[in-house]
């Protein structure tokens, strides 16, 4: 494992969760309903992505730095896409 890269996931999965939870709060149901669907799929989308682009190294000692950084680029792309609805709504 790798404790750095770790705690970078996580502080952007909370980032992404913090702005899911505002856009949530302040939308209609059916808007909601939408995104929460997206939100959902997302993140099946982005773990399949992940480990697609860890298959080769899944047995070395990088796996996990390298799973990790996968998965927090996608973390910072989903914040910056769900950040302009913020700023547009």
């Amino acid at each position: 494992m790798d404790a750095c890269t770790e705690k970078a996931v996580a502080d952007e999965k909370v980032a992404v969760n913090a702005i899911v939870k505002y856009l949530v709060e302040i939308n209609d149901p059916k808007y909601v309903r939408t995104l929460q669907a997206s939100q959902a799929l997302w993140e099946k989308a982005m773990y399949a992505d992940c480990e697609f682009e860890t298959v080769e190294s899944s047995t070395g000692t990088g796996y996990f730095s390298i799973l990790n950084n996968c998965l927090e680029n996608k973390y910072r792309q989903r914040k910056a896409y769900l950040s302009w609805f913020v700023a547009h709504p």
